[in-house]
């Protein structure tokens, strides 16, 4: 892998961590856990290297 590649999975871990953490944390209302959610979904699948 090329230093691109590196550099995108590792914001991309990053951004998964951040928002898995605001998922966790939120209480109060489903819809907004509901968003975070669906932002997380793709990240965490191209870190899975899923399509």
């Amino acid at each position: 892998m090329n230093l691109v590649m590196i550099a995108y999975y590792a914001l991309s871990a990053f951004l998964v961590v951040i928002l898995g953490w605001n998922f966790i944390k939120e209480k109060k209302k489903a819809d907004d856990a509901l968003l975070y959610l669906l932002v997380i979904l793709p990240l965490l699948l191209r870190l899975l290297r899923i399509k």
